[in-house]
């Protein structure tokens, strides 16, 4: 028991000095992402021009709206801003990170993940504005995910970087989400993404895909 005690702490100190570190801390510590209303005050936008979107990867999998909660905590703000189901072969473009479609908020380059909030998100997918992320398991991707999304689940971009190597190499801002609670997986994502591959516009919707069904926003369906 013993020898497996040290065996374990060693093993848990060399990853914590690797770059980027694989271990647990020693000591647990509370972090808490920036909001992302709140960063955008204080970090410099990038600047605004006319470029149209530039076209990107198809999305086949089939739309349907989610039920809709009767629960208090579906009456959220973004309820009133539903999303609109792409039509049959449509894509759905991210813009790049300094060309947002009018109306929708800047977001910043920062050298670290923020967070936000359901009713951004909403915004940001109805407009194919930012390249959503599934940091959930490929099963519970296909019983459903956010429209456009793709799966990377945090374990496989540990073990295989050049997933997130090959994401769009435009600024367009990536938004990563998992199973909302205590789900860690996309923050971990997230930080891996600004960390390791320097991607400057990062979001963590941390409530995840159980507030996006409560609600009542689109779910598609369907394989990674």
């Amino acid at each position: 028991m013993l020898a497996g005690v040290a065996l374990g702490l060693a093993y848990n100190y060399l990853g914590l000095v690797r770059r980027p570190p694989r271990g647990l801390p020693w000591i647990a510590a509370e972090r808490r992402l920036d909001r992302l209303e709140r960063a955008a005050s204080a970090l410099p936008a990038a600047p605004t021009t006319s470029h149209p979107p530039r076209p990107g990867p198809r999305q086949p999998a089939a739309v349907e709206p989610a039920a809709r909660s009767n629960s208090p905590g579906a009456a959220l703000e973004a309820s009133a801003l539903p999303v609109r189901p792409p039509e049959a072969g449509a894509t759905n473009p991210p813009a790049t990170g300094a060309d947002p479609p009018p109306g929708l908020p800047v977001i910043p380059v920062a050298d670290r993940p923020l967070k936000v909030e359901l009713a951004t998100v909403a915004r940001y997918v109805e407009a194919g504005a930012a390249l959503v992320v599934d940091a959930r398991e490929p099963v519970e991707f296909a019983q459903g995910h956010i429209p456009g999304a793709v799966n990377i689940p945090y374990d496989q971009a540990v073990r295989h970087p050049d997933r997130l190597e090959s994401l769009d190499p435009r600024e367009a801002p990536i938004i990563v989400y998992c199973s909302g609670g205590t789900c860690e997986a996309s923050r971990m994502l997230a930080e891996m993404l600004v960390r390791d591959f320097k991607r400057p516009r990062v979001l963590v919707y941390e409530a995840g895909f159980p507030e996006w069904v409560a609600a009542g926003m689109p779910v598609a369906r369907g394989e990674p």
